[in-house]
C-alpha cells in the first residue's frame, strides 16, 4: 500500500467511519442538497433543528399541563357537587 493511504487509513477513527457510512446512506438529492449550503446555512440549520425539538418538548408539556388543569378542574366540580349531596343528606332534605 503506498505510504499515503497508509498514513491517512491510520487517521481515521472508527467515528469517522460511522459518520462517512451514515452520510453514504443518505438519499443523493439530500446530498447534493447539503452540498449546496454554506457553513453558515448549515450553522442556521442547526438552530432551526434545535427551535423545532424544543417546541415540540414545550408542546408536551402544555399539552400535560391542560390536561392536569382539567382533571383538577373536574375533582373540584365533583367533589363540591357530592360535598352539596351530603350536606343535604345530613340535613334531611335528601334521602
Amino acid at each position: 500500500m503506498h505510504a499515503h493511504l497508509e498514513a491517512w487509513f491510520s487517521s481515521v477513527s472508527a467515528e469517522d467511519v460511522k459518520q462517512l457510512e451514515a452520510i453514504l446512506k443518505l438519499r443523493p438529492e439530500t446530498v447534493a442538497w447539503i452540498a449546496e449550503k454554506n457553513p453558515r446555512e448549515l450553522k442556521s440549520l442547526d438552530g432551526a433543528v434545535e427551535f423545532v425539538t424544543s417546541s415540540r418538548t414545550a408542546a408536551k408539556v402544555l399539552a400535560w399541563c391542560f390536561v392536569t388543569a382539567a382533571t383538577a378542574f373536574d375533582l373540584v366540580v365533583t367533589a363540591a357537587k357530592n360535598g352539596i349531596d351530603l350536606f343535604q343528606i345530613v340535613r334531611g332534605g335528601k334521602g
